[in-house]
């Protein structure tokens, strides 16, 4: 059956949906106890079953088309649609009503002052009203520690489920690995192992909870988060680094993926030149070394003399930006590559870098030759958990396909 052109047809429009909902039964809440005299507690408790039916119902609907990935195979079609709906609309209709409590707590708190207006006397209402602000600031105090509390441990259940998602997937990933070392040649071995691990680095590193929320966000900004993940290598006789192989979002449009294969192919980074940097540095700071990072970042000529993959395997080190627009080693010539292909500027934002993490690998010799390059499209896109994800990847690409070429050195 095909999706009806009425139905939003992405998540970011389903939570809009749902907080739509919300937003409306608390107004007709409102309308209740205002206009019809209706007590809170009556009138949240209709709404919240309303607000459960159809939630519900939408849900069927989207389950009906065949829009639901989860598929239990000992239940039948129809008692899954049925469970997944039903548990999907009481799961609203809890937030509903937790919703609800909390803005008929905080309205309690600022009507409490009017019980002072009972006495008389001016100086018994003052020593009562300013006892109600101090119980009205502890209740205010205990509330926002209680929200602020829920919100935490919601935020860590949600980092322990994608943890345990990043180890599935590790564990997945190093079972592949030994198949591939048993059933077939070294040489095929290397290659397939190669795309595999880019592969798992590329899925692990959209296991996180940071990068489901800044994801969130950057939908509300109009723009999809593309993590890229690329192993780079200098070739042999050769002085800068190319792509060996890089995987990309399945979500990726054509002219998109297109543009990206197009860089692997043409566009050369270059080695970290020490000698010459420095002293592009320092005609960069000139007499006022204020500043001397925007002039540098300025000069056509730094992308001739560093990348970050070059720094990274000069120095042995991980370079990690979070804006790679303000970071010195970064190359960021692809731009000026791109703009031969004539593309959109939607198309030019899946295939932009805000934020990387170059990581060498070192073979047995302690020599790095390649350089695994993991980045996304928004700033901010990797936190410390994500490094080390990096680097652990880089340890396997050493132990799975350097062994015999450090031994050939």
């Amino acid at each position: 059956m095909s999706r009806r052109k009425w139905l939003p047809t992405s998540e970011l429009t389903l939570s809009l949906l749902k907080l739509l909902i919300i937003v409306a039964a608390l107004a007709g809440v409102a309308a209740a106890y205002y206009f019809l005299d209706f007590g809170i507690a009556s009138s949240a408790s209709v709404v919240s079953v309303i607000v459960m039916a159809i939630w519900a119902g939408l849900e069927f609907i989207y389950a009906s088309l065949g829009d639901t990935e989860e598929i239990v195979e000992s239940i039948p079609p129809l008692g899954h649609r049925l469970f997944h709906s039903l548990y999907r609309g009481v799961r609203l209709g809890v937030l509903f009503l937790l919703a609800i409590t909390i803005a008929y707590g905080w309205l309690t708190l600022v009507r409490i002052q009017t019980a002072a207006i009972v006495h008389t006397q001016p100086a018994v209402r003052h020593r009562v009203l300013v006892w109600l602000l101090r119980v009205n600031f502890a209740l205010a105090a205990a509330l926002t520690l209680l929200i602020l509390a829920s919100a935490y441990a919601w935020w860590k259940f949600r980092s322990t489920r994608f943890a345990e998602s990043r180890l599935g997937a590790q564990k997945d990933t190093l079972i592949a690995l030994q198949d591939l070392r048993t059933k077939h040649t070294w040489e095929e071995a290397v290659t397939q192992a190669q795309n595999l691990l880019t592969r798992h680095l590329s899925v692990a590193l959209t296991l996180s909870s940071w990068d489901w929320l800044i994801g969130r966000v950057a939908q509300l900004l109009r723009k999809r988060p593309c993590t890229r993940v690329e192993l780079l290598e200098v070739p042999a006789g050769g002085s800068g680094f190319r792509t060996v192989c890089a995987f990309y979002p399945d979500n990726l449009p054509n002219r998109a993926l297109e543009a990206h294969q197009w860089l692997d192919v043409n566009l050369q980074l270059a080695g970290f030149n020490e000698t010459e940097f420095k002293k592009l540095v320092d005609m960069a700071k000139g007499r006022r070394p204020r500043g001397w990072q925007k002039r540098l970042l300025n000069m056509p000529e730094r992308c001739r003399l560093t990348s970050a993959a070059g720094w990274a395997a000069a120095t042995g080190k991980v370079l990690n930006s979070n804006d790679a627009d303000s970071c010195i080693y970064f190359d960021d010539s692809y731009r000026q590559a791109l703009s031969q292909l004539k593309l959109s500027r939607a198309c030019f934002k899946w295939l932009e870098i805000r934020s990387f993490v170059a990581c060498p690998i070192i073979w047995n010799d302690d020599r790095p030759v390649q350089v695994l390059f993991a980045s996304k499209n928004i700033r901010y896109g990797f936190v410390p958990e994500d490094v080390e994800l990096v680097i652990a990847v880089a340890q396997l690409f050493r132990l799975t396909t350097g062994r015999r070429r450090g031994n050939a050195a």
